[in-house]
């Protein structure tokens, strides 16, 4: 059973776009080593996730993105549980 978890979160306006690629970057890396897929919305001001993936993994990296001060706001929409991935092996792309 894998675990679905939906967040949305606010980035810190002084965030120029270059460093979000970046940050992205890395987080898709972190999560393929992790089995962890989903999507990644982002407007230029807010971010959209859905994170699926072994509970243990998809709750770290949600830890990991509640401590990261680039990050504020951030509001847990869902956490469940699926019996298969809804987007793949889908990275995330900004």
């Amino acid at each position: 059973m894998l675990t679905t978890l939906i967040y949305r979160s606010h980035i810190r306006d002084a965030e120029p776009v270059k460093k979000i690629e970046e940050m992205v970057s890395i987080a898709n890396r972190r999560n393929m080593r992790s089995d962890v897929t989903g999507i990644l919305l982002f407007n230029g001001s807010h971010f959209f996730q859905l994170l699926e993936g072994p509970e243990e993994q998809v709750q770290m990296i949600y830890r990991a993105i509640c401590q990261d001060p680039r990050h504020y706001n951030i509001v847990e929409l869902l956490c469940d549980y699926a019996p298969a991935r809804r987007f793949g092996k889908a990275g995330m792309e900004l």
